[in-house]
């Protein structure tokens, strides 16, 4: 393993985000958990909402950088 992404964790009112990547031997582990806690998101938390829209998007993104042996 070369290069792994950053940890991503996002907690706000009506959701949270987290994401890890880990290589143990030659297996790699991507742990990903998206919560639900407001089915509605308040107009006043718009912002926060596209954001945490960005950064889950921007994780799924990343990738794992091999090296060869």
């Amino acid at each position: 393993m070369d290069e792994t992404p950053q940890p991503v964790k996002v907690d706000l009112p009506f959701a949270s985000y987290r994401s890890t990547v880990a290589a143990e031997g030659d297996v790699l582990h991507y742990e990903r958990e998206y919560v639900v806690k407001q089915v509605e998101v308040p107009a006043a938390q718009a912002a926060a909402f596209r954001k945490l829209e960005e950064v889950i998007i921007g994780d799924e993104k990343s990738m794992a950088v091999l090296k060869k042996q």
